[in-house]
């Protein structure tokens, strides 16, 4: 086979020069594989010239660019880069991920990525290229770790990571890492391309912040269609309230936008809304009650309902405050978490945000090009100076 020898470096441009022969391979086929692993966790460190030069004396000066190469990789194809897999839904939908029937080998060179895989199952085929990604094409990436309930969380040696790579069309997740085999790939991919790295758990909750705000622009147009779609009395106030503070049922996101849009339109009904929200708070015990009521006032702490001199903004800041200290930190852990949040999100209304340039304090220097570059020379000689 292509591969039928492992080969484990790492090249880290910009960083070290310095890098371990990694071993320990995962999935091991038989006891023969063992046996040379074995061998390989004994040997002494390599530095990055002498793993570089075997590399090419091996296979030619076709991998002069390479940057690691590591067997015994699966992957994940997914066609959806905004679609979440929960993990509590009986039947999710599955229709749009791709797995790989076996392992192949994952490689990264100073240009790409590439995943090399086996068209047919049969042993005497050899690994062909089955996908290549450019650091141009990639949007973002992300990282986790694979949970292993018979291991010890504190034992790193045992523990295993994966990478999520997300381009425009397609998402890409390659695993099983050990956690150095992380480091060492985060590392090389931030050199790479320039992206900084976030946990999945950001990732995850980008995407779900993304689709809130869609269905919030959907509800928007849907409202302005409507004969009558604010609210302008008590009375229809408090049935709304009630039913988005009512234990049992749902909150409607079609009900909470149009308490958010007329208390954008009215300071009024934000007032309104705070003494209801607040007279509920302390009538109930329910926690589930509470976390409903601070979802609602987490859409209304925002700039453009409230501002740093309204007196609804104070009201809700000193109530949050009081609360804080009033809560349990046991007993009220999560209603605790998300009151700390808005009282951030409220202390940040008070900065104030950069005004618009105006027109004429633009710089026209473009305007006349020859005598820009003019200037520019100019400029530069005098630093030869």
């Amino acid at each position: 086979m292509e591969y039928a020898t492992p080969d484990y470096c790492f090249r880290i441009p910009n960083v070290s020069p310095i890098t371990k022969l990694l071993s320990s391979k995962l999935m091991q086929m038989n006891n023969d594989d063992i046996d040379r692993i074995n061998k390989e966790e004994n040997t002494k460190e390599k530095t990055f010239e002498e793993l570089r030069r075997t590399r090419i004396n091996k296979e030619g000066n076709n991998n002069n660019n390479l940057v690691c190469y590591i067997e015994q990789v699966w992957v994940q194809v997914e066609l959806e880069t905004n679609s979440v897999v929960l993990t509590d839904v009986t039947y999710p939908d599955l229709s749009n991920y791709f797995c790989s029937s076996e392992f192949g080998v994952f490689k990264m060179n100073l240009k790409y990525i590439s995943w090399y895989g086996k068209k047919n199952l049969s042993i005497n085929d050899k690994y062909d290229e089955a996908i290549r990604i450019l650091y141009s094409e990639i949007d973002c990436y992300s990282y986790g770790f694979i949970n292993n309930n018979e291991n010890n969380e504190n034992d790193v040696k045992n523990q295993y990571a994966y990478i999520i790579i997300y381009l425009k069309q397609e998402v890409f997740k390659f695993y099983p890492f050990k956690i150095h085999e992380l480091q060492l790939l985060l590392t090389a991919l931030y050199s790479l391309t320039g992206i900084i790295p976030v946990r999945q758990e950001q990732q995850v909750k980008a995407i779900l912040m993304k689709k809130i705000e869609n269905v919030r622009r959907e509800v928007l147009l849907y409202l302005i269609k409507q004969e009558s779609p604010w609210i302008t009395t008590s009375d229809e106030l408090n049935k709304v309230l009630s039913n988005l503070t009512h234990e049992k049922k749902p909150q409607r996101i079609l009900e909470i936008e149009r308490v958010f849009h007329s208390c954008r339109l009215e300071s009024e009904v934000t007032k309104e809304t705070i003494y209801f929200i607040r007279k509920r708070w302390h009538e109930t015990f329910s926690e589930r009650v509470r976390v409903k009521i601070l979802i609602i006032l987490d859409r209304l702490i925002d700039r453009t309902v409230l501002t740093q001199s309204d007196p609804n903004f104070s009201m809700i800041l000193k109530w949050l405050e009081y609360l804080e200290e009033n809560s349990h930190p046991i007993k009220n852990f999560e209603v605790l978490n998300l009151i700390e949040m808005l009282i951030k999100r409220a202390k940040m209304i008070r900065i104030k945000t950069l005004t618009p340039i105006s027109i004429n304090s633009l710089t026209t220097s473009f305007d006349n090009y020859d005598d820009f570059i003019a200037n520019l020379l100019y400029t530069e000689k005098i630093k030869e100076i």
